[in-house]
């Protein structure tokens, strides 16, 4: 399988270049032609992906830490990410509820950026939209959020005391169904994630 070097923020990497069994037969200047626009595309995807590099704790990085290298695969997933969030961004903002959205909540050393603060008939609401395959949706039916996913939320609650209650908005990336889960303050929960994570002055 033909491979090259990529080069990213955290340095080269070696990427497959022709991952299509079907190149192999097609006539040399075309097989080079597509190897081109391959290269270029698992490049354009390390390029897009957002860096955060600022030296402060991010709620994020506590509940899963993001990787060292951004690799094409890493950078598909969270690029991913990034425009799901942007559509439900598109659809919030019809929704007349929308306070603020990815603002940035902070407490001592930890940062937070919430998807959405919302009001609700005068209840202030941290929103959060995650995806899940089929096989965690089936839980989150049932009330259930996902563990990494809660404590993200715990954390924003224990940054934005005004909120009353955070919830998750899971989408099924199979079928694009959806489930609603609430998220309740816990001052405990939050604390032993700190101090796991050995960080005392947020």
């Amino acid at each position: 399988m033909a491979m090259r070097r990529v080069r990213t923020r955290s340095g080269d990497a070696a990427v497959s270049l022709s991952p299509f069994p079907w190149l192999i037969h097609a006539p040399q200047k075309r097989h080079q032609t597509l190897l081109a626009l391959w290269s270029a595309i698992l490049e354009g995807l390390v390029a897009a992906t957002p860096s955060r590099d600022d030296g402060r704790v991010h709620v994020s990085d506590l509940v899963q830490e993001r990787p060292e290298k951004i690799t094409p695969e890493v950078a598909r997933l969270l690029l991913d990410g990034v425009w799901k969030h942007k559509k439900w961004q598109f659809i919030m903002e019809k929704t007349g509820l929308v306070i603020a959205t990815e603002q940035e909540i902070t407490r001592g050393s930890l940062v937070g950026t919430p998807d959405h603060l919302l009001n609700i008939g005068g209840a202030r609401v941290i929103f959060d939209v995650k995806s899940a395959g089929s096989g965690n949706f089936v839980r989150t039916r049932g009330g259930m959020p996902l563990p990494n996913h809660k404590s993200q939320l715990v954390q924003y609650l224990e940054i934005d005391q005004a909120a009353e209650f955070g919830v998750l908005l899971y989408e099924n990336r199979d079928d694009l169904d959806l489930a609603m889960v609430v998220v309740e303050r816990n001052s405990e929960y939050a604390a032993r994630l700190l101090a796991k994570r050995g960080i005392s002055n947020a």
